[in-house]
């Protein structure tokens, strides 16, 4: 239901089922943490969530016409589909392929400092990944009417206005990598402040990446993205 909502335009909407089903499992949480001391108990609490997000979903879309797809349909989208879903498989490889070299190589000790720097840079990460959500949708509305100038001109804009946002916070956030580390984590992760320093270029550099990874998509082109996965492997 969420991606039916983020391919007509209708971003608010498709975050609302995600708002609604945090807010039930947060209260619930909190209930069970203060008066219970059960953690089955709080595993359970990721399902109410996830049937409230799908009630509310299923809610939402009620009115919405459907039907089944044509085999033709079925073909263009598998052609579509098939480089994004083995990018999405080779994606856990590269994530934790890193830490399994340090393991080998080295301490577990680097292993936790090496961690404890990537898990927070990801953060800023997943938050640039909103770009795609909002820009693929609004690209293929543009190649439907035609404005495929206007594209081009949204893409070079997106990436401008993401830099100025992107640079002064990630900067900021090197500038102070050691006493954030700290702060959120423990002074005996200081070490990880280091680490944190070089990933936030890495965020920069995927931050920037993110309108043109809309821009191929919306033209069906997702071997692209396909083939820079298999180069980051």
């Amino acid at each position: 239901a969420s991606n039916t909502f983020i391919g007509k335009g209708e971003i608010a909407k498709s975050q609302v089922p995600t708002l609604i089903a945090a807010v039930v499992q947060s209260i619930v949480t909190i209930m069970i943490v203060t008066r219970h001391n059960d953690v089955i108990l709080l595993a359970f609490t990721y399902i109410l969530g996830s049937l409230v997000m799908l009630t509310a979903s299923m809610f939402l879309l009620k009115g919405y016409r459907f039907k089944f797809p044509s085999w033709d349909l079925f073909k263009d989208y598998f052609k579509f589909a098939l480089p994004l879903m083995l990018s999405a498989g080779m994606a856990p490889i590269i994530l934790y392929l890193d830490k399994v070299m340090i393991k080998l190589f080295w301490q577990n000790a680097d292993v936790s400092i090496y961690w404890n720097a990537q898990k927070y840079a990801m953060l800023p990460d997943n938050l640039t990944s909103t770009f795609i959500t909002v820009l693929f949708p609004a690209f293929s509305v543009l190649i439907v009417k035609g404005s495929i100038s206007k594209i081009k001109t949204i893409t070079l804009k997106a990436e401008r206005y993401i830099s100025m946002i992107t640079f002064p916070a990630a900067f900021i956030l090197i500038s102070m990598a050691r006493p954030f580390i700290e702060i959120v984590s423990d002074v005996t992760y200081s070490e990880s402040g280091l680490v944190f320093s070089i990933l936030m270029g890495w965020v920069i550099v995927r931050a920037l990446s993110k309108p043109y990874i809309a821009h191929f998509a919306s033209f069906s082109k997702t071997t692209y993205p396909m083939f820079i996965t298999i180069i980051l492997i």
